[in-house]
C-alpha cells in the first residue's frame, strides 16, 4: 500500500434497512461498469487497441458505492438474473474481489487493480467455442485442456489494452492456480500465487457456484460458502481469503 486502506472510508451501517436510493444508484453505476467491460472486451477480441482506463474509472466508481454502503451494493449486484452476460458475471467477480480487498486492508490503487483484474480474468473465454462454454454435459479431456488455456488467451488479449496497471497481467494469469499446486497453468503453490489472484480465485468460485449453468443449477449462497470452507480446509483455496469473504457476504 502507498496510501490509506479503503476500509477506513467504508461506512458501517449496522442493523438498518437498505437505502433504496443507494440501491438504485448502485444499479446505475453497475450498468455503466458493465458497458465499459463490454466495450473493452469487444475491442480486444476484435484485435483493436482497447482502453483499459475505462475499467479503472469503473472500478473507482464502484469503490465509491462500496464505501458508501458495501452490503447494499453487493446485495444489489448479486440479485439473480436468468442468463447473466459475461460482463455481468465479470462485474460481480470484480465487486466481490474488491470487497475482499477492502477487508484485507488494501489501499485505493491496489483495490482498483483487483477490480480491473476481476473484470478481465475471464476475457479469454471469448476465444473458446460455444460447445465448450455452454456445454450441458461433462467436458471431455480435450475440452478441459482447452479450458485450461483461458489464462494464456486472456493474457494475449491483455496485450491489446492500454492503461492497465502492470500487475493485472500477472493476476489474470495466476487466478486459476490453487494453493495446493493442483491449479493451472503453472501449478504454483501457496504464497507463490499473488494475493490478488488468491482473492479473485475465491470470488470467481463464489460467483460461478451461485449462478446456474447448462450443466447444473445454481447453489444457494449458504451452500456456496460451505463449499468454499471445505475447499479451504483441503488447501484448494486460501483460508484467509475465504474468512474475509465471509465477513462481507455472511449477513
Amino acid at each position: 500500500n502507498k496510501g490509506p486502506s479503503v476500509s477506513h472510508s467504508v461506512k458501517r451501517h449496522g442493523r438498518v434497512r437498505f437505502d433504496p436510493g443507494h440501491r438504485q444508484q448502485a444499479r446505475e453505476v453497475a450498468k455503466q461498469a458493465e458497458a465499459a467491460i463490454d466495450t473493452v472486451m469487444a475491442a480486444a477480441v476484435a484485435g483493436q487497441s482497447a482502453d483499459g482506463g475505462m475499467l479503472a474509472d469503473a472500478a473507482a466508481a464502484e469503490i465509491d458505492t462500496l464505501s458508501s454502503d458495501l452490503e447494499n451494493t453487493l446485495s444489489a449486484a448479486f440479485e439473480s438474473e436468468a442468463d447473466p452476460t459475461l460482463a455481468e458475471q465479470a462485474l460481480k467477480n470484480a465487486l466481490l474481489g474488491m470487497s475482499i480487498s477492502i477487508e484485507l486492508g488494501l489501499d485505493f490503487d491496489n483495490t482498483v487493480a483487483v477490480g480491473i483484474s476481476g473484470c478481465l480474468q475471464n476475457v479469454g473465454l471469448t476465444q473458446l467455442p460455444a460447445s465448450i462454454r455452454q456445454a450441458d454435459r461433462a467436458l471431455r479431456v480435450s475440452e478441459t485442456l482447452e479450458l485450461q488455456k483461458v489464462p494464456k488467451k486472456s493474457l494475449e488479449l491483455l496485450e491489446r489494452m492500454q492503461g492497465v496497471p502492470n500487475i493485472v497481467p500477472t493476476v489474470v494469469y495466476q487466478v486459476y492456480e490453487r494453493p495446493d499446486g493442483t491449479g493451472y497453468p503453472r501449478g504454483l503453490k501457496g504464497r507463490s500465487i499473488h494475493l490478488f489472484a488468491r482473492a479473485l480465485q475465491v470470488s470467481n468460485l463464489y460467483v460461478e457456484m451461485t449462478h446456474a449453468t447448462p450443466r447444473r443449477p445454481a447453489l444457494m449462497p449458504y451452500s456456496a460458502a460451505l463449499h468454499l470452507l471445505r475447499q479451504a480446509n483441503a488447501h484448494k483455496v486460501d483460508a484467509e481469503i475465504v474468512r474475509n469473504m465471509l465477513h462481507v457476504t455472511s449477513l
